[in-house]
């Protein structure tokens, strides 16, 4: 079966507004879309185009957590990856932000890129850099 999909820039709109830093972007169903936001947490844009902050008062070392990848769990909360400290974090739908994943076998892990969950629910997480400080 062939399958044919094309996009011109006419078909394009923007969507959202008061984003920060949304590097990564999940899509649901519902037409909600979810956003990294560097403010610490994720930004979620409604089919209505409305924005609201979920999350993005905790800090680690007085500093807030630099959300780079993003992962919707079936509950609805997320898992977080942090590019300015390091490892996962989870968020609950609450806006409650708690460490996940911090270490593999006793050594702490550097920032965080990317972070997945697979439909079994394992947890896949991708480090770019050991490099400290990483840029």
């Amino acid at each position: 079966m062939a399958f044919s999909f094309s996009i011109t820039p006419d078909d394009l709109t923007f969507v959202g507004s008061g984003l920060h830093r949304p590097e990564c972007v999940l899509a649901t169903r519902s037409g909600a879309l979810f956003v990294a936001d560097s403010r610490g947490g994720v930004s979620r844009i409604g089919p209505d185009g409305a924005t609201r902050q979920i999350g993005g008062a905790a800090t680690v070392e007085a500093a807030p957590l630099l959300p780079n990848g993003i992962a919707l769990r079936k509950d609805g909360s997320f898992l977080l990856a942090d590019l300015k400290h390091g490892g996962v974090y989870s968020l609950s739908t609450a806006g409650e932000q708690l460490p996940f994943l911090l270490e593999a076998d006793g050594v702490a892990l550097p920032p965080a890129n990317f972070v997945m969950v697979d439909r079994w629910e394992r947890v896949w997480i991708t480090i770019s850099t050991r490099r400290q400080p990483r840029n």
